[in-house]
């Protein structure tokens, strides 16, 4: 019995660690991530147009030092 009584001891202190490295990851899932705000760059293509932009039918001709973006068929200019 005694050396039953032993490998419970053993056990229950590998349940006690390998809980506490549970709890740690645990933990660092939680923490909160920020957001990060989509930057457009040119010459990219997007879903969606950024709110306040301007709309070109065909590429403006300084659409590099602009920044313009196309949106399916469409140009979009800041």
């Amino acid at each position: 019995m005694s050396s039953a009584s032993a490998m419970n001891v053993a056990k229950s202190d590998a349940i006690t660690s390998s809980s506490s490295v549970v709890h740690k990851t645990d933990y660092a899932k939680r923490k909160y991530r920020h957001k990060r705000r989509q930057h457009y760059q040119a010459g990219h293509r997007y879903n969606k147009a950024p709110s306040n932009w301007h709309r070109h039918h065909k590429r403006p001709g300084d659409w590099q030092r602009r920044g313009c973006i196309t949106v399916g068929p469409v140009w979009w200019c800041p």
